[in-house]
């Protein structure tokens, strides 16, 4: 007869078998520690062309488009706006999108076309402020993305810079820490060249689209971001 001792024996690696499994098993359903990876915040000025060509379902079409921009972003991102027409008018300066992000989408949804349109200096001015706000926060040990988002519908007609001055004022594209712009060519008349070539000499993305398909174009910017 078999003693209890060899029986022990016999049965024993099933056991461990059955025990090895069963640690697997609990190890497997415990749950995992999750571990949120820090977002880098990013700073977009939104810059919108307000010409007399603007007018109508133009205007009104972009409106909406950037004011659902903002609603979309992080509320530590900052935001500002502005338009150009005969000259470059800031609607709401920057701030972050938790604190202005309201204000920002009231007074988007006010603006009005009227005027030429100063797309060259509009752009030298943009990038300045970005340039300032991007020194600002490097001093304060901050690291940020930088973005400027420009919708124009026509060619240069105003302003106090021609081309080349335009493209002398953009930042080094070999920069990584950079500012992109994200151009939008709306509708058929718009500098869409021009604005290509923008977008390419800072590492953004240029776009094309009109009042039907506006708000769709903005989305994939902020997916660019």
């Amino acid at each position: 007869a078999m003693s209890a001792r060899s029986r022990f024996r016999q049965h024993l690696p099933p056991f461990l078998f059955l025990l090895s499994l069963a640690v697997l098993i609990l190890s497997v359903a415990r749950p995992a520690a999750v571990v949120t990876l820090p977002t880098q915040q990013q700073t977009i000025i939104l810059a919108m062309d307000v010409s007399g060509s603007m007018q109508g379902d133009k205007i009104e079409a972009a409106k909406e488009g950037t004011a659902q921009f903002v609603q979309g972003l992080h509320r530590d991102d900052g935001i500002a706006v502005y338009t150009f027409s005969d000259s470059v008018e800031h609607v709401q300066e920057l701030g972050r999108v938790g604190d202005v992000g309201e204000t920002v989408v009231s007074r988007v949804r006010s603006i009005a076309a009227l005027g030429d349109t100063a797309l060259h200096d509009a752009v030298c001015e943009l990038v300045n402020v970005v340039q300032q706000q991007q020194q600002h926060d490097r001093e304060a040990g901050e690291n940020r993305l930088y973005g400027i988002v420009l919708l124009s519908d026509g060619m240069n007609s105003r302003g106090s810079r021609n081309e080349a001055q335009m493209f002398a004022c953009l930042p080094a594209s070999e920069d990584a820490s950079g500012i992109k712009i994200f151009t939008i060519a709306y509708g058929g008349d718009a500098d869409a060249e021009l604005l290509e070539k923008l977008s390419e000499a800072t590492n953004g993305q240029a776009y094309s689209s009109d009042p039907e398909h506006i708000e769709e174009v903005y989305e994939a910017i902020a997916f660019e971001q």
